[in-house]
């Protein structure tokens, strides 16, 4: 198995393209099998370009790609310049079946699940894939139905990607698979056989105070919790809290969604992250962004600068127990980067100081983030969702 990336910040697609074909042909051992291709929205325009080139140098089995905000690889992020990235594999023993929306049946509450197993995998193929990807145009593709979908189809089977960030409007966004370009829909891939895909996702938070048992909700409002009005619980959470804490509860609280119920204690990586959007002082009601049940358990988080980069190096440390990457996809979320971390290159340097400075990484900035946490794939925000690659003789 081998991956290699490269990246480029050329305005003219034509000389990006020219740096990173270039790049990547000089690296790796003749055609690829796999590619994934970010491109910043100053190469909108000649999207079909990237595609055909793609097409013609490398050959490869699979071809993904979508514009961005801004893009990464090679240890650079390009949040403000032009950005065209790839990540290119050779992956003996392994398969790979693609698929796009328009591919897949129409989603309904009653829907058997054998039909979107099939669109995805491939009709009578044994086994499940090591994992999925996804990228997606937010403005035309039903998200919040199509990952339920998925994971009732796989269960169990990690979903990465993210939402094309590299239009404002509906129509600006390309997304892309194999040699062809739409600007709507979504695309993707699934992928198995001899390699195994380990997934990191950090939310970027810790949690203040203690957890609680939602006891009134409807739809998306928490009305009480421990039976007391939420309001009045945040307000002695902040209370209770230290100077710090108290300091980061002013800037954002976020409500963190226990994903399996089932455990003594929860951690970390046991918590959906939710923004909260809205509050009612006469009612003591919060509304945040999903639906939400009577008991299921909650805890509110905090996030800053320092808690990001902890908690994603946190995370990593459970990557280093499956054995050397031979490469990694990354999409975080615009909102992180420098408008967090003030710096250029921070995830990018976390992920290669701890899993290996040579480590060939690409991805780019999203508008939504696609990775599983608990065991089910969501679609979050302000995340980081890392996916690696190794061969399966490592597990």
């Amino acid at each position: 198995m081998q991956f290699v990336s490269a990246i480029s910040n050329e305005q003219h697609t034509g000389e990006a393209l020219d740096e990173v074909l270039g790049e990547v042909r000089e690296q790796l051992d003749g055609e690829a099998d796999f590619v994934m291709t970010f491109a910043s929205y100053h190469h909108r325009r000649d999207f079909d370009l990237i595609a055909d080139a793609i097409e013609r140098d490398l050959n490869p089995g699979v071809a993904l790609g979508a514009t961005a905000a801004a893009v990464l690889g090679s240890g650079q992020e390009l949040e403000k310049s032009a950005g065209l990235t790839m990540l290119a594999a050779k992956m003996p023993g392994a398969w790979m079946h693609p698929f796009r929306y328009d591919d897949l049946p129409r989603i309904a509450e009653d829907d058997d699940p054998t039909g979107m197993r099939e669109a995805i995998v491939g009709e009578g193929r044994e086994g499940e894939p090591a994992a999925m990807f996804l990228l997606a145009d937010p403005f035309s593709t039903p998200m919040v139905k199509l990952i339920p979908a998925i994971n009732a189809a796989l269960p169990g089977v990690p979903l990465i990607g993210g939402m094309a960030s590299g239009g404002a409007a509906a129509g600006d966004n390309r997304l892309l698979l194999g040699g062809e370009v739409t600007s709507e829909g979504a695309v993707g891939v699934a992928i198995g056989g001899d390699l195994r895909v380990d997934c990191t996702v950090s939310q970027g938070c810790r949690p203040v105070g203690q957890p609680w048992v939602i006891t009134k909700a409807k739809h998306n409002l928490i009305q009480s919790i421990g039976g007391r009005a939420v309001l009045d619980v945040i307000q002695e959470t902040a209370e209770q809290a230290d100077p710090e804490d108290q300091e980061l509860l002013q800037h954002g609280l976020f409500v963190g969604r226990v994903i399996n119920e089932y455990k003594d204690r929860f951690g970390r990586g046991d918590f959906l992250i939710r923004n909260i959007v809205g509050a009612d002082q006469e009612t003591g009601y919060i509304a945040v962004s999903d639906l939400v049940k009577v008991g299921e358990t909650i805890q509110f988080h905090v996030r800053d600068r320092r808690t990001a980069e902890q908690d994603l190096r946190l995370l990593l440390q459970s990557q280093k127990l499956h054995g050397e990457p031979a490469g990694a996809l990354l999409c975080t979320c615009n909102g992180r980067g420098l408008n967090i971390f003030e710096e250029p290159n921070v995830e990018s340097s976390i992920i290669r100081g701890e899993l290996g400075e040579s480590l060939p990484l690409a991805g780019f900035f999203a508008a939504g983030e696609i990775g599983p946490v608990g065991g089910s794939n969501f679609l979050h925000g302000f995340t980081a969702s890392l996916a690696v690659f190794r061969p399966q003789e490592q597990e």
